[in-house]
C-alpha cells in the first residue's frame, strides 16, 4: 500500500516525518561524558578500511528505508550509494567517534584483542541506539485513528500483535542498554580479553562488509539454541564483523566471556559448512540491515542468487515474516572468497 491509498495521506506523512526526526536525534553513546564538538553522522562501516575497498566508482549497494515511497514491495530496499552516506548514524561527538576508534580507522588490522573489541562495540553502540528508538515509535491509538478517518469516539484498542511487537522491542531496548552497560565497563577498563572472539581470515577480498550484532536462534543444523519467552533471564548475543585487509578478508565473530552456549554453538556450526562463505554471506542476509555489497560482486552472482539474498534481507526486516530456522538447508551458494584456518582470541 503506497501512502497516498490511505484515507488521511497527511496524518500518515506527519507519523513518518515523526520517525525520521526520532531515528536522527544525536546523542553520544560513549562510555565517558568528556563530549568535545557536535554529535555527527558517525560511521559503523568505516568509509576508508571497509567501504572504499569494495566500492565502485565510490558506491556500495547498501539499505535505503523510505516509507513515503513504499510499494507492494516494501519500504526497504538495496539501492547504490556513495560510501560517505552509507551505514551512519548520529551515534558519537566528534571527539569520541575520532578518539575512540582511531585503533581501527588509523591502524591496519592485526587481530590484536582491542581491535576486535572496538569492531563488536560499534556494532553495540549502533544497536544500543536503534532499540531505544524502535521501543519508542509504537504508534498511539490516537494517531491510527487519524490516518484511518476514524471517529474520535471510537474505543480503538491495540492489536495482540501491537502489544508483543511493543513489549519485544522493549524487551530488546532493555537487554542492549544492559549489554551496553558491560561493553563499557569492559572499556574503561581496558580489559579487552573479557571479549572472545573466533576470526576466520580469507584470502579473498570480500564481497560484503557488515558490522551487527543478533541474539542467535537456531544453528545451521536447526537447532534452537536459546530461550526466547524466559523474560527472566537476558539473551546472550553475537557480534558479527566482515572487513577487507591488505590480504583478503577476515570475519569476527564475538560474545562475552558471560555469555550462554548459544553464540559458540552457532560459530561451530558456521565453521563446519562446506562452503563457509556461503553459509557466512546467508547468516549477514538474513540477520542485518548494517551492510553494504560491492556492485561488482553481487552483479555478478546471477539473478538466481540475488533473488535469494534480496529474499533473506527482506525477511530480517518485515516483521510479518519471521521465518524459522532459516540457517538449516541454506540455499545460496556464491563464489568462495576462500578461507583459511579459523583462530579465537
Amino acid at each position: 500500500m503506497n501512502i497516498g491509498d490511505l484515507p488521511n495521506p497527511k496524518a500518515a506523512a506527519d507519523l513518518i516525518r515523526s520517525f525520521r526526526k526520532r531515528f536522527s536525534a544525536k546523542k553520544c553513546m560513549a562510555p565517558t561524558q568528556d563530549c568535545q564538538g557536535p554529535v555527527i553522522s558517525a560511521h559503523t562501516l568505516s568509509a576508508e578500511s571497509m567501504l572504499r575497498p569494495i566500492a565502485r566508482d565510490g558506491h556500495v549497494y547498501a539499505v535505503e528505508t523510505d516509507l513515503f515511497t513504499a510499494n507492494a514491495d516494501g519500504a526497504t530496499r538495496l539501492v547504490l550509494k556513495g560510501i560517505r552516506d552509507t551505514s551512519v548514524f548520529n551515534g558519537f561527538c566528534a571527539k569520541h567517534d575520532r578518539d575512540l576508534f582511531a585503533p581501527i580507522e588509523t591502524v591496519a588490522f592485526m587481530c590484536t584483542p582491542e581491535q576486535c573489541f572496538l569492531h563488536a562495540y560499534r556494532a553495540v553502540a549502533k544497536e544500543c541506539y536503534l532499540k531505544r528508538k524502535q521501543a519508542e515509535t509504537q504508534p498511539s491509538p490516537e494517531t491510527i485513528k487519524a490516518i484511518h478517518n476514524l471517529p474520535d469516539e471510537l474505543n480503538l484498542q491495540p492489536s495482540d500483535f501491537a502489544l508483543l511487537h511493543q513489549a519485544g522491542s522493549l524487551r530488546g531496548a532493555e537487554e542492549i542498554e544492559r549489554l551496553k552497560a558491560k561493553m563499557d565497563s569492559i572499556f574503561q577498563q581496558n580489559d579487552w580479553r573479557r571479549l572472545c572472539t573466533t576470526i576466520i581470515p580469507f584470502a579473498d577480498r570480500p564481497g560484503l562488509v557488515c558490522n551487527f550484532l543478533y541474539a542467535p536462534d537456531f544453528d545451521f543444523n536447526g537447532n534452537d539454541l536459546q530461550d526466547f519467552d524466559n523474560v527472566d533471564v537476558d539473551l546472550s548475543h553475537l557480534m558479527i564483523t566482515i572487513i577487507p585487509s591488505s590480504t583478503g578478508s577476515f570475519a569476527l565473530l564475538s560474545h562475552l566471556d558471560t555469555a550462554n552456549s548459544a553464540p559458540t554453538t552457532l560459530v561451530a556450526s558456521l565453521i563446519n559448512q562446506a562452503d563457509i562463505t556461503s553459509a557466512l554471506v546467508w547468516l549477514v542476509a538474513c540477520q542485518t540491515e548494517n551492510l553494504a555489497l560491492s556492485p561488482d560482486w553481487f552483479d555478478s552472482l546471477g539473478q538466481q542468487n540475488q533473488n535469494l539474498f534480496r529474499k533473506a534481507f527482506l525477511s530480517n526486516v518485515d516483521p510479518l515474516n519471521m521465518s524459522f530456522n532459516q540457517l538449516k538447508g541454506f540455499p545460496l551458494s556464491v563464489p568462495s572468497w576462500q578461507p583459511n584456518t579459523h583462530f579465537s582470541i
